[in-house]
């Protein structure tokens, strides 16, 4: 409550005093984003290397025995099904060779 009263009462502002634009700091953040974005198409265009040098192949089979077996099971399941005839009508076909470009004449 003390510091209250210590408190200077604003007086009514004088239209012929200068005033002092404060711009937001954010428009500096702005200027250097550019050079963020740089940097991480730096760091996607490395190549990938794995974190453990290596290798266990016990880890490796068993991995792979997990991934035939989900491929299987989407293949045997009616979603694949329908989805592999939809993509075979004309219309959807023609869409992708479309999309594909070039890529659809290899």
């Amino acid at each position: 409550m003390a510091s209250l009263a210590k408190t200077p009462a604003l007086e009514k502002p004088n239209l012929a005093e200068d005033w002092t634009v404060v711009l937001s700091r954010h428009g500096k953040q702005k200027r250097n984003s550019h050079k963020v974005i740089i940097h991480e198409r730096k760091k996607q265009e490395q190549l990938w290397t794995p974190a453990d040098i290596e290798t266990n192949p016990e880890r490796e089979s068993k991995l792979m025995q997990k991934i035939q077996t989900c491929i299987r099971k989407l293949e045997s399941s009616s979603f694949w099904l329908i989805f592999l005839d939809q993509l075979q009508t004309p219309e959807i076909f023609d869409r992708f060779l479309k999309a594909m470009g070039s890529e659809g004449k290899m």
